[in-house]
């Protein structure tokens, strides 16, 4: 099951978990999603409007 895309703003209004900053994790698919991180806790994909800047080897497959 592909998880639920959200943009940052409503994420931060609606993120339950205040403390899943370090949780989460860069998306990388085939079409290389770029601005976008997978947060485990809530099972959201959150869409970014700047690069993260994580280590490029801790991708989370979709």
């Amino acid at each position: 099951m592909t998880p639920e895309v959200v943009e940052w703003e409503d994420f931060e209004l609606n993120c339950l978990t205040r403390n899943c900053d370090g949780q989460m994790k860069p998306v990388k698919n085939e079409r290389d999603t770029i601005g976008m991180v997978y947060c485990p806790m809530c099972e959201v994909v959150v869409r970014l409007h700047y690069e993260p800047s994580y280590p490029s080897d801790e991708h989370y497959p979709l």
